[in-house]
């Protein structure tokens, strides 16, 4: 009896390691609607479901630092961290996946609706804006080759669609989604304007939450159980459609 009494004793001072709290950096960069690294929005579709993640024995530690920083230190950092990521991108963002998906990501051309796009040889005599170090693939080898008229960078995704609807530019890809979410931001009558679907030129994409490479699996196991009741509940359409 006073062998037992003494190990609840001990388990009830010390508690199991599995059961304890710890902490997680949130690693967040400035992509709306995915992220916002400012106090105005304490937001975002990842923010969100990272936010919905209850009862996983994690205190989140939001930390906002620009793209380049970011994947930098998430590369190098030995702290537990989260994030998103894919598995169609490179680096420490396409390393330690969730097995649920949060998110599919479809591509589109954004032009003015008198723009008569009839596929990617229709705009090589067309200036392409883009954002100032994005990737994009399925562009990239017609970029490098200079098959298109001109070619300008801008920082934002504001600028870029302004670009657009001020002449300077005649093509706008990006992100769905992202594209959407400045639209309504910025107003733009969308009366004047057209999406295109590019998927034949930049496929469809998987996103997912993103982990260090030393995150405690059973803490992990216990996000996954979390995403998937989400993914059922359609928590994550839900989140987006708010965003948009």
């Amino acid at each position: 009896m006073k062998i037992i009494l003494l190990l609840f004793a001990l388990f009830t001072v010390f508690p199991l390691y599995g059961e304890e709290q710890i902490d997680v950096i949130y690693y967040k960069s400035h992509n709306p609607p995915f992220q916002f690294n400012n106090n105005e929005h304490e937001s975002g579709f990842i923010t969100n479901i990272i936010n919905s993640l209850e009862n996983v024995r994690v205190t989140f530690k939001p930390k906002s630092l620009s793209f380049k920083r970011m994947i930098k230190e998430m590369s190098t950092s030995e702290e537990h961290w989260i994030t998103y990521g894919s598995k169609s991108w490179v680096g420490a963002q396409s390393t330690f996946l969730s097995d649920i998906v949060v998110w599919e990501v479809n591509h589109v051309f954004f032009t003015l609706k008198s723009n008569q796009f009839e596929g990617i040889q229709s705009l090589f005599t067309q200036t392409l804006v883009l954002i100032e170090g994005f990737d994009y693939p399925g562009l990239d080898s017609y970029i490098n080759k200079n098959l298109f008229k001109k070619v300008i960078r801008v920082k934002t995704p504001e600028l870029a669609i302004l670009s657009v609807l001020e002449g300077d530019a005649d093509v706008y890809p990006d992100m769905e989604n992202r594209i959407q979410y400045h639209l309504k931001n910025m107003a733009v009558n969308k009366k004047g304007i057209i999406l295109h679907d590019i998927t034949n030129i930049i496929p469809v994409y998987e996103i997912n939450l993103c982990f260090s490479k030393n995150f405690p699996l059973d803490i992990k196991a216990d996000i996954e159980i979390k995403l998937r009741s989400m993914k059922r509940l359609n928590e994550f359409e839900n989140i987006m459609n708010k965003l948009l």
